[in-house]
């Protein structure tokens, strides 16, 4: 509620406009402004978290496997179980508000998708000694969720090239770069990699050094991960659609309905249910 209260007026007072005659804009903005700030605060605390760590986990794979708590059974590190109670709970909320708050995009049902998963995959990873992978992939989705928020919010403002400012694209280029870098690379190298049986594939490609049997725990989460980055290859196709846009000369704010959906960015006036009113 804070959060909206700041971003609204901030919204009116940055907004193009061209973007505020357009009836969801403003409300956009909004919900993603808080998006912004969650993304932003998790991944300075999940930095922090890897930085207790050395980076350990993250240069040197076979560490993920031997903390003290998969050994000995001990509760993992307090502020490991901070981090999954914070992050259950903006999952439940950010499920709830995309289902009953939030306007709907053209990737509805692939984001309530990504939602159910991430709980899953957030839940079934801390019961299974599996947080330090969880901490992996909230790291590589967080950091990479500020760049895509900020490209979300400067689009619905207008600021794209017709308005002279270039953010828009400036930003789409960036989200191009980052979403490959962090999404489609670093994930799977990082985090499912190091999740299969040791030298699985070939040699290097696995880490885990244990047995289990098909139906378990371990399984569920391997398939979840799976999941998240097939999803992640589908938000790209819908990237590279609006970059074929751009390059055809849209300016970025239209480029943006490949993404947005036509209908929620069009003026409210020549909507078509309020056309067959004033008929």
């Amino acid at each position: 509620v804070l959060c909206k209260s700041i971003s609204l007026p901030l919204g009116r007072a940055c907004s193009t406009a061209d973007s505020l005659k357009r009836p969801r804009n403003l409300r956009k903005f909004s919900d993603q402004s808080w998006q912004l700030v969650v993304h932003s605060l998790m991944t300075a605390y999940e930095v922090m978290l890897l930085n207790e760590n050395g980076w350990e986990w993250w240069t040197d794979s076979r560490t993920l496997w031997n903390t003290p708590w998969q050994l000995s059974g001990e509760p993992c590190p307090a502020g490991m179980r901070r981090l999954y109670l914070a992050q259950l709970a903006v999952w439940f909320v950010t499920a709830f508000s995309h289902k009953f708050v939030e306007a709907k995009h053209n990737d509805y049902f692939v984001m309530y998708g990504h939602h159910a998963a991430t709980l899953g995959l957030v839940s079934l990873s801390y019961f299974n000694g599996w947080q330090a992978i969880g901490l992996l992939t909230l790291f590589v989705h967080d950091s990479s969720d500020i760049i895509a928020d900020v490209l979300k919010m400067v689009n619905y403002l207008g600021l794209d090239g017709s308005s002279g400012t270039f953010l828009a694209e400036i930003f789409f280029v960036t989200n191009l770069f980052t979403w490959v870098w962090m999404r489609m690379y670093y994930f799977i190298l990082k985090v499912i990699r190091p999740t299969l049986p040791v030298d699985y594939f070939s040699t290097g490609w696995g880490d885990y050094p244990y047995t289990q049997p098909i139906l378990s725990p371990q399984n569920a989460c391997r398939l979840l991960l799976i999941v998240l980055s097939l999803m992640h290859v589908y938000w790209y196709s819908l990237f590279l659609k609006i970059l074929f846009r751009l390059l055809k000369g849209s300016h970025g704010h239209d480029a943006g309905r490949e993404y947005e959906g036509s209908s929620d960015s069009m003026p409210e006036e020549d909507s078509p249910a309020k056309s067959k009113k004033s008929r």
